[in-house]
């Protein structure tokens, strides 16, 4: 049941892609009904593409995402988040959840609102729709202003995420 849905689009929101990344794995560390430690690993290998309708399509786009103009998931088959830091909200969402994102080589802190439920079987995490700034993980593929590239190829540097975690106890 735990995924990552992600969205991307090129410029100014034209073209909107998006689709679901399966979670390999997830460690969830509850002490006092509190979260407080979490690595979750991420099936790079495991990309769906659901905004075409043809097989062709999806699979040209899904190809794509994994090659090395994006993810390089051959050589990259997994990213990762760690937790470092939860902080109580109100609102909309009852946790703001910071930790330490690798996608390729690089790690940054990203920082997000979220509800995270607690009972006695099950851990749950449903983020918000957030998003992070693909170049600074160096996902720079046609980027705004790359030379040589007309503008209706140009993507986006936004990528979205909503996470939806569910780890039996």
């Amino acid at each position: 049941k735990s995924q990552l849905h992600w969205r991307a689009s090129h410029l100014g929101g034209v073209q909107p892609s998006f689709g679901v990344i399966s979670l390999k794995s997830a460690e969830l560390h509850v002490s006092n009904n509190k979260l407080n430690n979490a690595s979750i690993v991420i099936d790079m290998t495991s990309f769906t593409v659901d905004n075409f309708e043809d097989e062709e399509s999806k699979n040209k786009l899904t190809g794509h995402l994994q090659s090395a103009d994006f993810f390089k998931v051959s050589d990259y088959p997994t990213s990762k988040f760690e937790l470092t830091g939860i902080e109580e909200a109100s609102g909309e969402f009852n946790s703001r959840v910071t930790g330490n994102l690798t996608i390729l080589d690089a790690t940054k802190s990203i920082t997000f609102s979220a509800n995270i439920s607690i009972s006695e079987n099950e851990i749950k995490i449903k983020s918000e729709d957030f998003a992070v700034d693909r170049t600074d993980w160096g996902l720079t593929y046609n980027t705004e202003g790359t030379e040589g590239v007309p503008t209706d190829y140009l993507i986006a540097d936004d990528i979205g995420f909503t996470i939806d975690i569910a780890v039996s106890k």
